[in-house]
C-alpha cells in the first residue's frame, strides 16, 4: 500500500459562508465541451420546472436544474469560438450573442420539458456581427444588443416575432471621437404606472471617453434620447448595472476601479427614483480586492459575480447600509483583482436555486442559506466493507421538521464490479441505517449519500456528489495488513529520470494553483508528495507544466514473494485541462524483474480523471506480474 485512502481532494477548496453548493460541472463535462465558461442565464417553464442556459467559450449549454442537486444537460448549442456569451431569455426562445461574431443566435426552448432545445435561427442584421452584452425588456418585447469592443450603443430589436426579430433602430451615446464610447451593459425597463408610465428606459453602462450610468428614453425606436449621465467617484470602466425591485435605486459595478484606483471590491449606488433627477449617492464595499463584475437583484438582496472571490450576496434592504451576508468563493487561490474565476450568475428561479458561470471553473448551482439537511455517518466515512455485507449508521439532520422526503434517503455504491444504491431505513429520531450488500474482498468501492428535501432539491454527503468526483472510498476487507507504506515525508528510495524543460518529479510540498492541489492526499499527517515539479503557487496559470518528458518516478524494490492476494494502493492528482487539447496521459505501470514493464493503468488524455482532484486507485498485483521479491511500481508522464 503506498499511500493511506481516504476521501478524495478536491481541484478546487471551495470556501463557502452562508452558500450550499448543490452541483458543479467543468466546462468540458458537457459534449461536446465548451472549453471556458462565460455568463449564463435562467429560465422556468410553465409547468415550474427550470433550465439553465450556460454559455461557454465553444457554444452555449442547456441544463435542467428542477432538482439541483442533480442536473441534466439537455443540449450543446455550437457557437463561434468567444472569450464571452451572453444569453437572455424572453418567452420560449433564448437569445445568444458573443464578442467574436456570430450574429444574433435565436435558441428554441418550447420543447424544454421534453429533454429538447435546438438552435432555430441566426440573425446577422443591424450591423457587426459580434456583441458584448443583451439586455431584453420583457414587458414591451424589445432585445437590446449592446456593443463595447464590436460595436457602440444600443442595436434594437422588435420580438413579435421571437424566431426571426426586426431590426429597427439604434442609439449611439454622444462623445468626442464617434464610435470610441460605447455602452457595455444596460438594463430597460418599460414603466406601467406612476409618472413614468408608458416610457421604456435604458439604464446603460457608458464607457469610452466618459465612463457613466447614462440613462435613456427609448420610447420611440426611431429617435431615442439621452436623459441624464450620472458621474461617480474614481471610475474607471463603467460596466453592469440592475435595478432595485422597486426602481428606485440602481447599483453599477465598474470593471476597472480596483486595478486602476486600486479599490476594494465597490458597487456604486444611485437614485433613480426620478430618471430626469438622478444622482450618485454612495457606494459600499465587503473590503475585498477582487474586481466585480456582474450583479442582480432578486427582493432585498443583490447577488454578485466578483470574478476571484466568487459569489457575494448583500443585504440591500438599506440600500445606503448594504452589507456581505453570504458568500460562496469559486476561486481557491487568492482574491486578487485579476479576471479569473466567476463571470456572472443568475438568482431569479422561483426554487431559490441560484447558479453561475466561472471562467476557469465552470457551471455552479447554490442555495443562499443553511442546508435544508445535512447527512453525515456515524463515527465518521468507513474505511473498511465486510465482503459478506456491511451495515453502515447515517444521520440526517432537518433544518426545519418535514423538510426530509420520506423515503428518497440513498446509499450509493460503485466498484469495479457492482454499482447501485440501497435505499436509507428510518430508525428514528434523524438516525438511519444501510444494508450494503456482499462485494468482492479487497476492491475499493465508493460511496456517498444523497436525501431529497421536501421542496425537490438532492441533497449530498460529499456536497455536489453526482456532478462531481468527491468520493469516500473504503475498501472491502476485515483487515488491511500493510506491506509498505508510504506516506513521503521522508526518504524511502524512490528514484526520478527523464529529461525536457519542465516537469521532472521531486517530493515537496506542494504549491496550489488553479490545476495543482496546495496539500498533500493525507492532511492533517503530512504534508509532502511527489510532483512533476513545484509551480510558484499564487494560481499561476500553468504551475510545474509537464514539458518534454517522459519523466518517470519509480519505487524501491519490494519483496512479495510472500504475499497474499497484495493490491498496490495509490492516491493520484492528473490534471490535462488547461485550456489546450487534451493529449497527454499519466502512465501506471509494474514490473516483477525490474526489466519487462506491464501497464495497469493510463490516466487520460479525455475525461475522467483530467481535471485534478485526489483520486485514489488499486490494482491486485497478480492480474499483471508473478508475485516476486523485486517487484516495482512506476508513474509515467509527459508532453506529448
Amino acid at each position: 500500500m503506498l499511500t493511506p485512502i481516504g476521501a478524495a481532494q478536491s481541484a478546487a477548496p471551495f470556501l463557502a459562508d452562508g452558500v450550499e453548493l448543490l452541483a458543479h460541472f467543468e466546462a468540458d463535462d458537457f459534449e461536446p465541451q465548451l472549453r471556458w465558461g462565460s455568463k449564463c442565464w435562467g429560465t422556468t417553464t410553465a409547468t415550474g420546472r427550470e433550465y439553465a442556459l450556460f454559455g461557454g467559450y465553444l457554444g452555449t449549454a442547456v441544463v435542467e436544474v428542477t432538482d439541483p442537486g442533480r442536473p441534466v444537460p439537455l443540449a450543446v448549442i455550437d457557437g463561434i469560438p468567444s472569450g464571452n456569451r451572453s444569453v437572455r431569455v424572453f418567452g420560449d426562445y433564448a437569445y445568444v450573442t458573443a464578442n467574436a461574431g456570430g450574429g444574433l443566435q435565436v435558441l428554441d426552448l418550447t420543447r424544454l420539458d421534453e429533454g429538447l432545445a435546438s438552435l432555430a435561427n441566426v440573425v446577422l442584421t443591424g450591423g457587426p456581427e459580434g456583441t458584448h452584452n443583451l439586455a431584453i425588456d420583457t414587458t414591451s418585447g424589445f432585445l437590446y444588443r449592446l456593443g463595447f469592443e464590436n460595436g457602440p450603443g444600443l442595436r434594437i430589436y422588435d420580438l413579435t416575432d421571437p424566431i426571426t426579430p426586426t431590426f429597427i433602430g439604434s442609439w449611439d451615446p454622444p462623445g468626442d471621437h464617434p464610435g470610441t464610447v460605447s455602452v457595455h451593459d444596460a438594463q430597460v425597463l418599460t414603466y406601467t404606472s406612476g409618472p413614468f408610465a408608458g416610457r421604456q428606459i435604458a439604464f446603460t453602462c457608458t464607457t469610452g471617453t466618459t465612463e457613466s450610468l447614462s440613462i435613456v428614453d427609448v420610447t420611440d425606436k426611431a429617435a431615442p434620447f439621452l436623459i441624464d449621465e450620472l458621474a461617480y467617484p474614481n471610475p474607471g470602466l463603467s460596466h453592469q448595472v440592475c435595478l432595485s425591485e422597486d426602481r428606485r435605486w440602481a447599483f453599477l459595478n465598474d470593471e476597472f476601479d480596483e486595478l486602476g484606483a486600486g479599490l476594494p471590491s465597490t458597487t456604486y449606488v444611485f437614485d433613480v427614483s426620478v430618471i430626469e433627477a438622478g444622482s450618485y449617492v454612495t457606494s459600499f464595499t465587503n473590503g475585498n480586492q477582487a474586481v466585480t463584475h456582474d450583479a442582480f437583484v432578486k427582493g432585498d438582496r443583490l447577488y454578485a459575480a466578483n470574478y476571484t472571490s466568487g459569489l457575494r450576496v448583500f443585504d440591500i434592504s438599506d440600500p445606503l447600509a448594504a452589507f456581505e451576508v453570504a458568500s460562496y468563493d469559486t476561486w481557491a487561490c487568492d482574491d486578487q483583482s485579476t479576471f479569473s474565476s466567476l463571470y456572472a450568475n443568475y438568482p431569479h428561479f422561483p426554487s431559490g436555486t441560484v447558479i453561475g458561470s466561472a471562467i476557469e471553473d465552470g457551471f455552479f448551482v447554490w442555495r443562499v442559506g443553511p442546508p435544508a439537511l445535512v447527512l453525515d455517518f456515524v463515527g465518521g466515512p468507513p474505511q473498511l466493507l465486510a465482503a459478506t455485507g456491511d451495515t453502515l449508521d447515517i444521520t440526517i439532520t432537518e433544518a426545519v421538521p418535514g423538510a426530509l422526503l420520506p423515503g428518497s434517503a440513498e446509499l450509493w455504491y460503485e466498484s469495479s464490479e457492482s454499482t447501485g444504491s440501497v435505499p436509507l431505513v428510518d430508525q428514528g429520531k434523524g438516525s438511519f441505517r444501510a444494508l450494503l450488500p456482499a462485494l468482492p474482498c479487497s476492491e475499493l468501492v465508493s460511496l456517498f449519500i444523497s436525501a431529497r428535501s421536501s421542496d425537490g432539491a438532492t441533497w449530498t454527503q460529499p456536497p455536489a456528489a453526482f456532478t462531481r468526483q468527491e468520493r469516500i472510498w473504503a475498501t472491502v476487507a476485515t483487515a488491511k495488513t500493510p506491506l509498505f507504506v508510504d506516506d513521503f515525508e521522508s526518504d524511502l528510495g524512490w528514484t526520478t529520470a527523464g529529461t525536457g524543460f519542465s516537469g521532472r518529479w521531486e517530493r515537496v510540498v506542494p504549491l496550489g494553483s488553479r490545476y495543482a492541489p496546495d496539500e498533500d492526499a493525507t492532511p492533517g499527517t503530512g504534508t509532502q508528495c511527489w510532483v512533476t515539479e513545484n509551480g510558484l503557487g499564487d494560481c499561476e496559470i500553468v504551475p510545474g507544466e509537464v514539458a518534454g518528458g517522459p519523466f518517470v518516478l519509480t519505487s524501491p524494490v519490494l519483496d512479495l514473494s510472500a504475499a497474499s492476494s497484495p493490491r498496490v494502493h495509490y492516491t493520484r492528482w492528473f490534471a490535462n485541462d488547461g485550456g489546450q487539447v487534451r493529449d497527454d496521459t499519466l502512465v501506471v505501470q509494474v514490473t516483477s524483474d525490474g526489466a519487462d514493464w506491464t501497464t495497469v493503468e493510463v490516466v487520460g488524455p479525455n475525461l475522467p480523471g483530467v481535471a485534478g482532484g485526489w483520486l485514489p486507485h488499486q490494482f491486485p498485483v497478480q492480474e499483471f506480474v508473478p508475485l516476486t521479491s523485486t517487484f516495482q511500481v512506476r508513474f509515467v508522464v509527459s508532453d506529448l
